[in-house]
């Protein structure tokens, strides 16, 4: 898996999307994320489904310790979710939500 997770400063970096009006709503928070052009990607999957949810990407760093291979093992589950998320709204499904 090629991951486009940084560090800085001695901690990782990773992104989120956040719909500030639904942030207690399924998917109104959406993390981590492993680089800015991910995380813009993934606000354009979101506020496909979700057309009244406005998504901002934000940037963030993990706590000292935290590691890449972490942030990837936490990262695979969104990135999967959010790519079923894609293809179920291009077919016209309604079961993936």
């Amino acid at each position: 898996m090629s991951s486009s997770y940084t560090e800085e400063a001695g901690m990782v970096v990773y992104y989120l999307v956040v719909a500030w009006d639904a942030v207690n709503a399924k998917r109104g928070i959406v993390q981590p994320l492993c680089d800015e052009s991910t995380a813009t990607w993934a606000a354009g999957v979101l506020s496909a489904h979700y057309p009244d949810r406005t998504y901002e990407t934000v940037k963030r760093y993990a706590k000292k310790g935290v590691t890449i291979e972490q942030m990837e093992a936490f990262g695979a589950p969104v990135m999967e979710d959010l790519n079923m998320l894609k293809l179920a709204d291009q077919l016209g499904l309604d079961w993936y939500n």
